[in-house]
């Protein structure tokens, strides 16, 4: 958040200047904000929910969040053999909650996340593993 400490001093020398530099301060808060960048933003909620369907080797990802979609608020997917996610290949989903990509026939771990830009991400818990359908059984 901008704040100008010597703002006060100028609202009797030159009002005319603190109104219009109250502005701009008001105007780059609210940008800030807006796109989450601003440390005093409050984190992303975490999201309800990431429902996986897959068939031979396709992998078509929906997450559902109750947040309302904003500038700023991107989506991030990740999958990984084991349930502690040791090595997890992450996935950029943007601003959008779907995704529709070929991991081949395998069986994955996927969870999701809604972090602001430069925050670390929310670690959501990891889902149960899914077996793409026309996967040998092992």
């Amino acid at each position: 958040m901008l704040t100008v400490a010597q703002l006060a001093l100028l609202k009797d020398r030159d009002p005319y200047l603190y109104e219009t530099l109250v502005k701009i301060v008001s105007a780059v808060n609210s940008a800030s904000q807006r796109a989450g960048v601003d440390p005093s933003t409050p984190s992303p909620s975490p999201i309800a929910s990431l429902t996986v369907r897959a068939a031979n080797g396709w992998f078509d990802l929906s997450v559902s969040d109750p947040a309302n979609a904003r500038p700023g608020l991107f989506y991030f997917a990740e999958s990984d053999v084991t349930p502690g996610f040791n090595s997890p290949r992450v996935y950029f989903m943007g601003a959008s909650r779907n995704l529709y990509v070929q991991l081949g026939n395998q069986t994955l771990y996927r969870r999701a996340c809604s972090p602001w830009p430069g925050a670390p991400p929310p670690r959501q818990p990891g889902n149960l593993p899914l077996r793409p359908i026309g996967e040998p059984q092992r």
